[in-house]
């Protein structure tokens, strides 16, 4: 499959800008008929057990942590997808070597367990680090934020049950932001 030169710069601006109106705005394009509603902003720290010997520092870069045993995500994932931009925005190369697995509450286990590194949602360790078990690093000069949100054409209204969805997910993020 071929891709036009021209739609592969439109993809670029989109994902520079994180977003299709910012990016139509900086191509003097008008916007597209998308709606986006960012439901809520994940932060991302890397972590360690309360034995580790890293245990101690409250922050870090992600190039200083370039020598540890890592824990991630398997590839194919918009969780594993994430980390690697954090990598590639922090110009250091994605672990060639780490243990991986998809599941988020298998990642802290390995963490709590092993001695060993992983970068987690906030909110999903919250009570792991108020507990002692996990202690978080935050991650200097990275964005290490991820918006969640939604797509809607504006030119069509959503379904009764699309409605009743985007309520349900909205009510699920303030809960979690």
């Amino acid at each position: 499959m071929e891709i036009d030169p021209r739609h592969l710069r439109i993809l670029l601006s989109i994902a520079e800008h994180s977003s299709f109106t910012r990016a139509a705005a900086a191509r003097r394009m008008s916007p597209p008929d998308i709606a986006q509603e960012v439901l809520l902003e994940l932060a991302f720290d890397a972590v360690v057990n309360a034995r580790h010997a890293l245990a101690k520092r409250s922050v870090m870069s992600l190039p200083e942590l370039t020598d540890v045993q890592w824990a991630l995500p398997t590839p194919g994932g918009a969780f594993r997808r994430h980390l690697e931009g954090l990598f590639a925005t922090a110009g250091v190369p994605f672990p060639s070597s780490y243990w991986a697995c998809d599941s988020l509450m298998a990642l802290k286990s390995l963490v709590m367990h092993a001695d060993c590194v992983s970068i987690l949602p906030r909110h999903a360790i919250a009570l792991d680090t108020r507990v002692g078990a996990l202690r978080r690093i935050r991650l200097r000069d990275v964005a290490s934020r991820r918006k969640i949100g939604t797509m809607t054409l504006r030119t069509r209204a959503l379904s009764p049950l699309g409605d009743r969805f985007l309520a349900a997910l909205r009510r699920v993020a303030t809960g979690i932001g």
